[in-house]
């Protein structure tokens, strides 16, 4: 028989409000089952029965909402916590794993008030509240040893139920008073004895997060549990040493202070697991974390005796490639901690062969990085390695590579690397039994993926053609500091009449690159000399080969090899075009039809052939298609015209930032001056545009006093260049009417908020274009619905003009303002006139009212 929820709650003397309530739930826990039975007993019925059914849904409901009124005494979320407490031990990972997530957030947001209620005397509260935690705790400590589900992705192991459960119990372990924390440390030390492997990596999750929460006890915690954590270290199975070593990482620091004498332990188990693991396994991560973080800190290096470079440094290579960006910058870090200055001051005591293969693995990660932070950690490598080595081992380590460097820098971004040229490291895993030393660990079906600039096979296109400048400069940086000291004579060595300097023998090998026709091997070279010259700290001039060759180059008419193939397509084609215009008869004006040069092409395809060719009785079908080839090969003639230039800009700013950086000024500063301006002006690259506007800056404080100085007029152009995007400066007109009755309350700029005006202007605009294209097709969302990002987006070229236009100049202005400082009004006076020139006249600076100037 069905009994109401009320009849089966019978109210009982001598029960406590509390365990009157939870007698409550498990009463209507019981009911609700039981019509759960019932339902599924009667799946034959009537319709009238389904809708009997229904209605005592409803009446659940309404019994449900009753009885949760009558518990308002107890912490609102009692009820729903101790469903989830039975749903951690539930046959199904996925409950136990939400049921453990739900716990989580919980007591993170709400843990405070667990155990608690208003029936609860207030000097009970406290002990009612430590009494749920325990019992919560106990509960997650179970799971932690009872679970067994692990999931894999790639070869790392994913326990989700374990690693949750031990993150709810950090929630609870925070509020949690010392004695019970100290159970809980008994209990999952008591768990790292177990034989099963699960058990270990779960107490090890949960001792992991207890002194990360615990920093309040860390000084009784720490070395209570370290023997523990160092034993797990040494874990037969990947997964549990991983986890011993992710669990010191936050304390780290803490290790230097409470347990001293086992630092240096420390580090040797973690260089002798770094030479057994493969550089794939999932250990790798943990184990190179916790290295770098000890590494890095000051004390330890007082406590921990001199590595055998020679061993230990090579083991880091393999990691230098690994698949995870966290393990390449831990190794960085690391290496970086190895390769800093010695406190006695003395040099690095590494050999000529451990420095090669350290620069060499450097360099090339920088090349081939696609994250930016793991970029700037290697150069901080390079830059250790570069001053702190003996210049003797220096130049046997880089002498022989240094136009193997330049060459690599100079790769085009669609062209993977030449393998041969680069340094593979050895993999170092465990060698299995039965097999042959060496090659047993070797699959031969394995192809190492392709390396391009800035990424390898699997990074976008779009990301490596994005980040390939931000490489280019960093390289151009680390060879400039090496330029500096490979240039300095040998110790020892008699430079006499008949034995080449350094010097000579770096610029021949520059001189090389400089005689090419490769835009990139230019650029390249012009910015790897400004660095050379920017970094050197003892000051020279530069030698009288390169300076001939640099001015000699910003004077040249080249076109460049990146656009051979293109323009020999091109020509080809208007050869051909010209050739049907002869078979035809039509008179083209054409005075040498054997070389032709872009601006000859652009002539031939113009709007006087057009007008030939209207004019002109031919057939319908043949004018068509000499018009169709005209129009294809004038807009293939634009686009190679345009690559030329955007070349031509970024190559001559790079040269005249080189010759500038040299203090190699020739006589006539248009040639270096123009290049400049011109990339501030219309360089794409925000990199370049940037190195650009340093290299203005530096030319302007050399010609303060030349006769006549180009400076005021520079200044000038930049400011024109700083307003000329209409977009972002609005356009007002001294003489306007702003007051008159047209333009009252019309947007613009003079009314209304000019940032909103923009964007509506922008979305009008990319409306408009998308109206006016051509049809969508059945099945395709309406032209007119288009995301708020793609209206904000739409511009044309004269828009994307301006704003790069705008971008150089502000780049250029700031550099400026920087490198004078507070010596700007003096050494820059026609900038200080543009800046406080017109608000000085406007207001006096010494006599200042505001109320005036508002009225006025």
């Amino acid at each position: 028989l069905r009994k109401n929820v009320r009849e089966v709650i019978s109210p009982n003397e001598g029960l406590s409000s509390r365990e009157m309530n939870r007698a409550k739930r498990k009463a209507r826990q019981a009911v609700n089952k039981q019509r759960s039975r019932e339902a599924m007993e009667d799946t034959n019925g009537e319709e009238i029965e389904k809708k009997r059914i229904k209605t005592d849904v409803k009446e659940e409901y309404i019994i449900q909402y009753d009885l949760e009124a009558g518990d308002a005494g107890d912490w609102p979320l009692e009820w729903f916590c101790d469903q989830l407490s039975q749903d951690l031990f539930s046959s199904c990972w996925e409950t136990r794993h939400g049921a453990a997530t739900a716990l989580r957030e919980v007591l993170t947001v709400q843990g405070d008030g667990a155990g608690r209620a208003t029936y609860i005397p207030s000097c009970q509260m406290e002990t009612y509240h430590q009494i749920w935690l325990e019992d919560m705790s106990i509960r997650l400590l179970c799971v932690l040893a009872l679970d067994r589900f692990g999931d894999f992705v790639s070869d790392a192991v994913v326990a989700p139920v374990r690693e949750t459960c031990a993150q709810a119990l950090c929630g609870v372990l925070k509020l949690m008073n010392v004695p019970a924390c100290n159970g809980v440390l008994k209990i999952l030390l008591q768990l790292l004895d177990h034989q099963e492997w699960e058990a270990r990596h779960g107490g090890l999750l949960g001792l992991k997060y207890l002194l990360a929460v615990r920093e309040d006890m860390i000084d009784v915690y720490l070395p209570e549990s370290f023997p523990f954590i160092l034993q797990g270290l040494s874990d037969a199975v990947d997964d549990v040493s991983a986890v011993a070593a992710s669990a010191l990482i936050p304390v780290a620091e803490k290790l230097t202070k409470l347990v001293p004498g086992s630092v240096p332990l420390v580090v040797t188990k973690l260089w002798d697991l770094l030479s057994e693991q493969d550089e794939l396994a999932a250990a790798c991560n943990s184990f190179m974390g916790l290295l770098a973080a000890i590494l890095n800190l000051p004390q330890a290096q007082a406590l921990l005796p001199p590595q055998p470079l020679n061993e230990v440094v090579p083991r880091l290579w393999p990691f230098l490639s690994h698949s995870t960006s966290s393990v390449r910058k831990a190794t960085l870090q690391t290496l970086g901690t190895l390769t800093e200055k010695p406190k006695d001051g003395t040099c690095l005591l590494w050999d000529a062969q451990l420095l090669q293969d350290a620069m060499r693995h450097v360099y090339q990660r920088v090349l081939v990085e696609p994250n930016r932070d793991v970029r700037d950690v290697a150069e901080k490598v390079w830059s250790n390695l570069v001053r702190n080595s003996g210049l003797v081992e220096l130049l046997h380590a880089a002498c022989p590579f240094i136009t193997v460097w330049l060459f690599l820098g100079m790769q085009p971004v669609r062209v993977p690397f030449d393998a041969n040229l680069l340094i593979l490291a050895k993999s170092h895993g465990h060698k299995k039994k039965g097999g042959i030393d060496g090659l047993q660990n070797f699959d031969h079906t394995v192809v190492p993926p392709k390396l391009y600039i800035a990424g390898s096979e699997t990074t976008p296109v779009a990301v490596r053609e994005l980040n390939a400048m931000q490489v280019r400069c960093m390289a151009a940086r680390m060879l400039g500091l090496l330029s500096c000291f490979i240039i300095k004579p040998a110790p020892g060595v008699d430079y006499s009449a008949d034995l080449e300097k350094p010097v000579d023998c770096y610029v021949k090998v520059l001189l090389v690159h400089l005689n090419s026709k490769s835009a990139l091997q230019r650029m390249m070279t012009g910015l790897v000399v400004a660095e050379w010259a920017r970094l050197n700290d003892q000051p020279q001039d530069c030698p009288e080969a390169l300076k001939q060759r640099l001015h000699t180059c910003l004077n040249e008419c080249v076109y460049f090899d990146e656009i051979a193939h293109s323009f020999t397509r091109l020509a080809q084609e208007t050869r051909d075009f010209v050739a049907t215009l002869k078979h035809y008869k039509v008179p083209i004006n054409i005075q040498n039809d054997s070389v032709f040069t872009l601006q000859h092409i652009e002539q031939l395809t113009g709007a006087e052939t057009q007008q030939v060719l209207v004019k002109f009785k031919l057939k319908t079908k043949i004018q068509e298609s000499l018009e169709e080839r005209r129009r294809s090969i004038q807009g293939s003639a634009t686009q190679t015209s345009n690559d030329q230039l955007m070349l031509s800009v970024s190559t001559l700013a790079a040269l005249s930032g080189a010759i500038v950086m040299f203090r190699a000024l020739p006589d006539k500063l248009t040639p270096v001056v123009k290049p400049l301006m011109e990339s501030v002006r219309r360089e794409n690259d925000e990199n370049l545009q940037r190195i650009a506007a340093q290299h203005l800056a530096i030319l302007l404080d050399q010609c303060r006093g030349r006769t006549p100085c180009p400076n005021d007029k520079i200044i000038a152009n930049l400011c024109t260049f700083l307003r000329c995007d209409p977009e972002f400066t609005p356009v007002v007109h001294k003489n306007h009417g702003e007051h008159s009755k047209d333009m009252h309350n019309k947007p613009g700029n003079y009314n209304g908020i000019v940032t909103l005006n923009n964007q509506q202007r922008n979305a009008e605009r990319a409306v408009f274009k998308r109206s006016n294209s051509t049809g969508r097709g059945p099945g395709r969302p309406p032209a007119m619905d288009i995301p708020l990002e793609e209206l904000l987006k739409e511009e044309d070229d004269s828009q994307r003009i301006n704003g790069i236009q705008r971008r150089g100049a502000t780049l250029a202005l700031t550099a400026i303002t920087e490198h004078f400082g507070a010596e700007l009004p003096s050494k820059a006076p026609k900038l200080w006139e543009f800046i406080v020139g017109q608000l000085s006249e406007a207001i006096d600076p010494y006599n200042f009212d505001s109320n005036v100037l508002y009225n006025r």
